[in-house]
């Protein structure tokens, strides 16, 4: 059998840390195929990713990959834990042996904090109890809860930084698997909040932030060639394209079916309907609603399921919908696939899809490319990009 590694990533876009990633992974783990589980175009922040979902995994498979799973939108924009989950379970159906992630702290013992925290839980779920009765904790966000809840608990901060908090979630789900995988962090080099660039190795947020303003010398220095050739030559995706659909979806809509849309407090429909009324941008109806109880992240996501309606109960059906859907292969790929029987369909073209998979991706498609003014087209959706390299050697 061969020896596989995933990895959990975005690619929002594919730069020299990511490529850093892939290599450090297969020589620490010495595997023989390479698999990503990626977002699709939306991430996870609630946002629509820079590039397509298709031309980030062809980048990933041709820096190193050998088979890119789409994590789906009802998983990909989500909270941390399920996000996690979500992904996890892909690896899992597909009995991966390792999962290698970026962390801040690569020396944290993930694997048995997360042994330590299941004979934990009865504990932790009390303590979250008592905090969201608990009037003085009422503005806190539900992540900041959480943080000051395992303080209690683990007398340390332990939910420090993004990529530790993602790596403590993956540990989490890991270890609820049948066969768990094997845990490989390794050490961040970059500040994931960092604004600007100033190194080789720089942030995504950085680098988005550098690409839509066109500063190319300095996007050259942080991603390799090809994404830097699709960069310069793509229109460009960003969040505020989704505003004239936001502002259409929170004035039309009543607030009584407001109240069934997926992860909307109830206490607050009003005033998100209001601050359509007056913003003029999507960054201003942010800035007008946020708080420390609902953030910028929570919010944008919500943006999301107002945009496309999803309610509640339809986000409950998309779970227990999971699938394995392929966006790019290698020859390893394909080999390590034929020896697997996994329990979820395996996705390669429209064929393979029933009706209520079809329509829930090709909504999200058609948003992709119409805030982005691009004529709609299916075409390349269940088209998976095919290598013909074998690439172990130069990873």
């Amino acid at each position: 059998m061969m020896k596989s590694c995933g990895i959990i990533a975005e690619y929002n876009p594919f730069h020299n840390g990511h490529l850093y990633q892939l290599k450090e992974a297969r020589q620490q783990t010495n595997a023989d195929v390479m698999i990503v589980v990626m977002s699709g175009d939306f991430v996870q922040r609630g946002a629509p990713a820079i590039i397509s979902k298709h031309q980030r995994a062809q980048l990933a498979i041709d820096y190193g990959a050998d088979l890119v799973i789409e994590l789906p939108f009802f998983a990909s924009v989500q909270s941390t834990d399920y996000f996690s989950r979500l992904a996890i379970a892909l690896l899992g159906h597909l009995n991966v042996d390792y999962l290698s992630f970026g962390s801040e702290q690569a020396q944290f013992d993930y694997e048995q904090f997360a042994h330590y925290e299941a004979r934990q839980q009865a504990n932790i779920d009390a303590i979250v109890q008592q905090l969201l009765q608990d009037k003085r904790f009422a503005h806190y966000s539900y992540p900041k809860l959480m943080a000051y809840a395992y303080e209690q608990i683990f007398s340390v901060p332990i939910f420090q930084t993004p990529n530790h908090l993602l790596g403590i979630s993956y540990a989490r789900y890991n270890q609820q698997l049948e066969s768990p995988m094997h845990l490989v962090p390794i050490a961040r080099t970059s500040d994931h909040h960092q604004q600007t660039i100033k190194q080789a190795l720089a942030s995504g947020t950085a680098i988005r932030r550098a690409a839509l303003k066109k500063q190319w010398d300095l996007v050259a220095k942080s991603v390799p060639p090809k994404t830097l050739a699709l960069l310069q030559t793509q229109s460009l995706h960003h969040i505020e394209q989704l505003w004239p659909y936001l502002q259409s979806a929170c004035i039309t809509m009543s607030e009584q079916h407001m109240r069934h849309i997926y992860q909307m407090p109830s206490d607050y429909i009003h005033k998100i309907k209001q601050s359509a009324l007056k913003s003029q941008s999507l960054t201003q109806w942010l800035a007008n609603i946020k708080t420390k109880k609902y953030t910028q992240t929570r919010l944008q996501r919500l943006a999301m399921y107002l945009v496309m309606n999803e309610t509640s109960e339809m986000m409950q059906e998309h779970f227990n919908d999971l699938y394995l859907k392929i966006l790019g292969i290698s020859p390893q790929g394909r080999q390590f696939l034929k020896q697997q029987t996994p329990k979820l369909p395996v996705v390669s073209n429209i064929r393979q899809q029933n009706e209520r998979m079809i329509m829930f991706e090709q909504k999200w498609t058609a948003l992709y490319q119409l805030s982005n003014h691009q004529t709609i087209s299916f075409a390349k959706d269940y088209k998976p990009y095919i290598s013909n390299k074998i690439k172990k050697e130069e990873c």
